[in-house]
């Protein structure tokens, strides 16, 4: 009784620092953000990402920075085909019926400027550090404009071949125009450099490059691109330092042999994933997620197994034991590879093992329409039981599919351990009782708890799920 009295006084401190240290931050820091459904996602090369949104009939602007703080720069009505950023300036490109309006953003002014007959080609639009405006007509795409930071145009270049994309290097601090006839280093008069292009839609982070048909460059600034790793992966994304390979839900971190260092599992098929610096971050369902690349595991090369499969990733029934006393604030769980999925399959959610994972709050219509389930009956009921047919889904509602065979499956949203669809006090106050062996807790609210996903549940889950509220 008297350690238990000690583990609680510890749990209220620990809760109370968490307060405090809440109480000096500046802004909203988050992991993910949720966006509207027609998002545009884009990095700059400072380590921020940027996206856009919308408040009631304006369109809004925010930058993410790499620890998932969101600042808005830019609320108007006009909405953003395409934002760049460089130094402190946001540019917000705006395609019209007869130019292009560029607003940029600084200090929380905003100073517009109209490229007159230009409608900007996607990824064909850079700033350099001195505010002159390079950009491609998508109805001439074989000639760079150069304009000024007022819209005036200053020159005009013809690439003799259909321009793939503009990019600012650092570096040099030149701008490079990248056609289907070559690298063009514009700030030098346009002179060609190589005529090794990537092949279609590419990333270019600093020295490497990684394009869509798996291929990985170094780019040097006087010789242009050079080829030095192909590979099979669905995307692949470069940051400073690494390249970043998706297969399935799981990126991997690569060397320079292309061989696998780490990897971290999303629980999503990500839509697409960005780098900026040596930050990651992926949209999947209009959702933008920072990925924290200090929680990648690491692949042991002496132990082959150590690497997750490509298929899906098995999860395992939780083992419902007390640890040893003197442990009482962690509970571990195995390992078991994932049986058959009846059938029943989804391209956005984790199903195994009679669970349905979810990354975050959803409703009963949105989770249904996320689930394959073909000719088979569904009936659904909440965690108390009762049949159900809308609402926001929480952990431990069971989805009945019946057809040739009958499986219920639960589901697991992470923190919500009441299973009311949200995360908020009870969710608190039940982790903190179990923890103290006040109660139990099912297999699914079991998952919910652990919301880093390392298989033990501790108070760093607590902690989140606190942030969380």
């Amino acid at each position: 009784m008297k350690d238990r009295y000690l583990f609680k006084k510890i749990l209220i401190f620990f809760i109370t620092v968490s307060v405090l240290l809440e109480s000096v931050q500046i802004g909203s820091v988050v992991k993910s953000v949720e966006t509207d459904n027609d998002v545009t996602f884009y990095s700059d090369d400072k380590g921020n990402f940027l996206y856009t949104g919308k408040n009631g009939s304006l369109s809004c602007v925010y930058i993410m920075s790499g620890n998932g703080r969101t600042t808005l720069v830019y609320e108007d009505a006009p909405k953003a085909d395409y934002v760049y950023r460089t130094n402190n300036t946001t540019y917000i490109i705006t395609n019209t019926a007869d130019n292009t309006l560029v607003g940029r953003v600084r200090g929380g002014t905003v100073r517009s400027a109209f490229l007159d007959g230009i409608s900007v080609k996607k990824n064909c639009f850079v700033a350099d550090d001195m505010g002159m405006i390079y950009a491609v007509d998508k109805n001439q795409p074989k000639y760079v404009r150069i304009f000024d930071s007022d819209g005036y145009e200053m020159n005009k270049y013809n690439a003799f071949g259909n321009i793939i994309m503009l990019f600012h290097d650092k570096s040099s601090n030149d701008v490079f125009a990248v056609s289907s006839n070559g690298v063009f280093n514009i700030t030098a008069g346009f002179t060609k450099i190589s005529s090794v292009v990537p092949d279609g839609e590419f990333i270019i982070n600093e020295r490497l490059c990684t394009d869509s048909a798996g291929n990985v460059f170094e780019f040097d600034p006087l010789a242009g691109f050079n080829k030095i790793l192909d590979l099979d992966y669905d995307m692949l994304c470069p940051t400073n330092e690494y390249v970043y390979g998706v297969v399935g839900k799981t990126v991997y971190r690569l060397d320079n042999n292309g061989d696998k260092i780490s990897y971290i599992n999303l629980g999503v098929k990500p839509d697409r994933l960005l780098s900026s610096k040596n930050n990651l971050a992926y949209i999947f369902n209009n959702r933008i997620t920072i990925i924290k690349t200090s929680d990648m595991k690491e692949i042991r090369k002496t132990d082959e197994s150590s690497i997750p499969p490509v298929s899906e990733p098995a999860v395992s029934e939780p083992v419902v034991s007390r640890p040893a006393e003197e442990s009482m604030h962690e509970i571990s769980k195995s390992k078991v590879v994932a049986d058959k999925d009846y059938g029943i399959s989804s391209d956005y959610l984790e199903i195994s093992n009679g669970f349905i994972f979810m990354e975050h709050k959803m409703t009963l219509a949105e989770l249904k329409k996320s689930i394959n389930y073909n000719d088979n009956e569904l009936i659904v009921r909440n965690h108390n039981g009762k049949v159900v047919t809308s609402g926001n889904v929480g952990s431990n509602w069971q989805l009945t599919f019946s057809g040739k065979t009958e499986k219920t499956f639960y589901t697991v949203l992470p923190g919500d351990i009441t299973g009311e669809g949200n995360i908020n006090s009870r969710d608190i106050k039940s982790l903190s009782d179990y923890l103290i062996d006040d109660t139990e807790l099912s297999p699914s609210f079991l998952y919910a708890a652990d919301t880093d996903g390392n298989g033990v549940i501790n108070l760093m889950d607590l902690y989140k799920i606190y942030k969380s509220c």
